[in-house]
């Protein structure tokens, strides 16, 4: 059993995949036994960095993202999974620091962990919410009136609690998460497959809850994040993918999903 498996889904993303590889190999420090599983949902430009602990898998047709995670999963050994987007840089420690955390069993039944992603200007990305509301999700595609209401950053976006350190979130982008094996051995799936394209973060992050396992926000630990955010208008193809894809998560859960409970700081093993 290896200690961990990053998996990569690449579409048409070379410049992207490519410049996440050579940082993992090159820069960033990776458990001793990690292996690193790159799903090819379309053709890849590879470049010249070559590794062992590298490998490419071919579906033979675009999964998507979420089933393309379940396709790499199948092949994985680690004891734990990191899913990376490949417009995603960690710092030097992050993937370690995030291993650490998880395993440390300082604090109880963490399904899944998130880090801080910050985009390369210095500034943070709001990367962990709370659930929707019913107009939060056609609202939050409208960045006019986004912007010129500030009750949903303080409530959807989470900006009226303190995030600097350690805590439990409703949920998180999936661009970066560490999912614990105890927790994905539990499940059908990983991603819900039902989900091609956007909301498969959200579903995730319910089961997890719902499975009795906690989403933990961990904002010490950073990753870099271009985050290009195509489904900002509502009247494009992504636009309208994440409409759909949240529709079909409202009918899944009968409705909006709530944990019954505000966020809190984690709590440690053995205390209330």
């Amino acid at each position: 059993m290896k200690d961990l498996s990053i998996i990569i889904v690449h579409f048409k993303q070379h410049e992207e995949t490519n410049r996440l590889l050579d940082h993992l190999i090159e820069k960033t420090k990776l458990p001793s036994s990690a292996e690193i599983l790159v799903v090819l949902n379309s053709s890849y430009q590879g470049n010249s960095i070559s590794s062992n602990s590298i490998k490419f898998l071919k579906p033979g047709k675009n999964l998507g993202f979420g089933a393309g995670i379940n396709y790499g999963w199948e092949y994985a050994k680690g004891e734990n999974l990191l899913i990376l987007n490949p417009d995603i840089i960690p710092e030097k420690n992050s993937i370690v620091d995030m291993l650490q955390f998880i395993n440390s069993g300082l604090y109880k039944n963490i399904g899944i962990l998130a880090p801080r992603l910050m985009y390369f200007d210095g500034s943070r990305q709001h990367s962990v919410r709370r659930f929707y509301r019913w107009f939060d999700l056609f609202f939050s595609r409208l960045s006019l009136l986004v912007k010129s209401n500030p009750y949903f950053y303080h409530q959807h976006l989470m900006s009226d609690i303190d995030i600097s350190k350690p805590i439990e979130v409703d949920w998180a982008v999936g661009a970066c998460l560490m999912l614990s094996r105890k927790f994905i051995t539990s499940q059908p799936y990983i991603f819900d497959p039902r989900f091609f394209l956007y909301f498969e973060d959200v579903e995730l992050c319910t089961r997890c809850w719902r499975s009795g396992f906690k989403v933990v926000y961990q904002p010490q630990i950073i990753f870099h994040h271009f985050h290009h955010r195509e489904s900002k208008n509502i009247f494009s193809y992504s636009g309208f993918q994440h409409i759909f894809s949240g529709l079909k998560y409202f009918i899944k859960y009968r409705g909006l999903y709530h944990r019954g409970e505000s966020c809190s700081t984690v709590t440690e093993a053995g205390t209330d």
